[in-house]
């Protein structure tokens, strides 16, 4: 249960069981796009206390297909997206490491069935992995970094990858800067690994700055998520701020 009290500026939602947050959101926010006057989602807001809770949002919003961006100030090296493609790295440096190969091949990049890797002695999927690899390790210099990861993305059709915008929008944006990379270092892949790497340790890391800041490549009407500390300076039409408890 949770007790309304409004005015004409804002509603005061008093929650009595941390439970209900998920449900009571989700419920008003219906009621908010149902009302006569036209509500834009991109002028809607929730304002979290850290990232996983905007995790947890914009997950229980896809499962109401309800659009949603997170937006943050988050280095492009500390997202999801970085981990998939150090993996991808490795895997282009070794394609013969069965290791890195079936790593790769169960992450939200590729998303073969587990039980299909490993219940059986042949599956067409890793073989197909396998040989792919070996091949692009050979034409990365002719080819470039995104070119390839393009490749592989429209050939294993990961539904994670498909229905989540903000990841395909950070590999992307990290594919860049690996392009980037292997140009200025003759397509030397081990030591792009290693560049790579650093960069992934916020202590190490030299790319630092507004310019390595998760872009929202992602202009379709959604609602947004932030942290009340990335949301500094942004201004929205309204404003959902389920743990100002917290």
């Amino acid at each position: 249960k949770s007790t309304n009290k409004s005015n004409s500026y804002f509603d005061i939602i008093e929650f009595k069981d941390e439970k209900n947050i998920a449900e009571i959101t989700i419920d008003l926010i219906f009621r908010l796009l149902q009302k006569e006057e036209r509500i834009n989602l991109e002028d809607i807001a929730i304002l979290t206390s850290n990232n996983y809770q905007c995790l947890f949002f914009k997950n229980l919003l896809n499962q109401f297909n309800i659009p949603s961006n997170i937006n943050n100030k988050k280095n492009i090296f500390d997202t999801e997206a970085s981990s998939l493609l150090e993996l991808f790295l490795e895997c282009l440096n070794k394609p013969n490491s069965s290791k890195f190969i079936k790593l790769l091949a169960t992450s939200k990049l590729i998303q073969i069935n587990i039980n299909n890797l490993f219940g059986s002695e042949n599956c067409s999927d890793i073989d197909l992995l396998f040989k792919k690899f070996k091949l692009w390790n050979k034409e990365i210099n002719d080819r470039g970094f995104i070119s390839i990861l393009r490749e592989c993305i429209i050939i294993f059709k990961s539904s994670s990858l498909i229905n989540d915008l903000d990841l395909y929008s950070n590999l992307i944006q990290l594919s860049e800067l690996i392009e980037q990379k292997m140009l200025l270092e003759s397509f030397n892949i081990s030591k792009v690994i290693n560049w790579y790497k650093y960069e992934m340790n916020s202590f190490s890391r030299t790319c630092k700055g507004d310019e390595y800041q998760v872009k929202n490549c992602n202009k379709s009407s959604a609602i947004n998520i932030t942290t009340i500390h990335s949301s500094k300076g942004l201004e929205y039409e309204i404003v959902i701020c389920p743990y100002l408890w917290d």
